[in-house]
């Protein structure tokens, strides 16, 4: 069968309405199932990352007043069959790298001068013990420091493609970052085997460790409770102007000694979702300097704020 992509459109909330908005097509078409509004250049004007299930070619939307779709002259063009999606800050340079899952192991693009390049080799994402001819099949994706090392680790929850039964098993997946990704999954004790679909991660007793969450069809949610986490670390709640409360698209970069971190705040992205606020795993730092550049180009900046704490900051047009 011949999958055929269509075009996207972006609607724009005007007075008390949404509008029909822009038109956003490219020469094949997408089929989107995951997606990021994100300020890939960090101009304050917020761009649009589209990846496509079956194959068809991922569409990057630069936003400069005008949209423009140039995914493959700045090398995040891919053929994959996408389905989760989240952002990072995986090489330490201080700009966003992309992870998408896929019938596969997962894709990255890692940022590269003024563009990104495929990460594959250099921070590859592949399951220990590959599942079935496919070796993994994930959907949702989370990028975040799940034991407050300093290095972003990755959590996929997996299920059979296309939500059908096909005979094999696709465990769901954690790494451990640092230089590069180890699958970890069996030692912290997540590969479970049920066909999950939905996936978020979370501090949900309050502890100061993120927790997991996988759900899916025919199965109760499955929910791991994180005790491992020694290092310290900082979560960011953002207060945003009317129409973002929630800060959006707004970037958190948390600096300690001459090195910073960088997350970008996003809620659903495809099938996971999270609480909109930045997780930093911060390793043996004792206190941190903040700056969140927001959509729009305001900056608020906070310095030597306490760490294992949730920190609220706003913006001034938060009213």
């Amino acid at each position: 069968m011949e999958w055929r992509g269509s075009l996207d459109r972006v609607l724009l909330w005007e007075a008390d309405r949404f509008e029909s908005g822009v038109e956003l097509a490219t020469p094949e078409g997408t089929i989107v199932l995951a997606g990021l509004f994100t300020d890939r250049d960090r101009d304050g004007d917020l761009d649009l990352l589209l990846t496509s299930d079956h194959e068809l070619p991922t569409a990057f939307w630069r936003n400069d007043g005008d949209w423009v779709e140039d995914a493959g002259a700045v090398g995040a063009q891919s053929r994959i069959s996408a389905m989760g999606i989240d952002s990072g800050d995986l090489n330490g340079d201080g700009e966003l790298d992309y992870c998408i899952t896929d019938i596969g192991p997962v894709s990255c693009l890692l940022s590269f001068e003024s563009g990104w390049v495929d990460g594959s080799v250099s921070h590859p994402l592949t399951p220990a013990v590959p599942a079935g001819v496919a070796e993994t099949v994930g959907w949702s994706l989370d990028l975040l420091d799940f034991d407050h090392d300093g290095a972003p680790d990755a959590w996929q929850p997996a299920g059979a493609p296309g939500g059908e039964a096909s005979g094999d098993s696709y465990p769901d997946l954690l790494w451990a970052g640092g230089d590069g990704f180890v699958d970890v999954s069996a030692v912290a004790g997540v590969q479970d085997s049920a066909d999950h679909y939905g996936g978020a991660a979370a501090d949900l007793d309050g502890d100061g460790s993120l927790d997991l969450l996988a759900i899916g069809p025919g199965d109760i949610p499955r929910l791991w409770m994180n005790r491992c986490s020694a290092g310290a670390w900082v979560e960011v709640a953002l207060v945003g102007p009317p129409g973002n409360r929630d800060g959006i698209g707004a970037q958190v970069e948390a600096t300690v000694g001459g090195r910073t971190w960088l997350q970008e705040i996003h809620t659903r992205r495809g099938f996971g979702q999270r609480p909109p606020t930045a997780w930093l795993g911060l390793g043996e730092a004792d206190a941190v300097d903040i700056v969140v550049p927001w959509p729009g180009g305001e900056r608020t900046e906070a310095a030597g704020l306490p760490l294992r704490r949730r920190l609220t900051l706003r913006s001034e047009d938060a009213g």
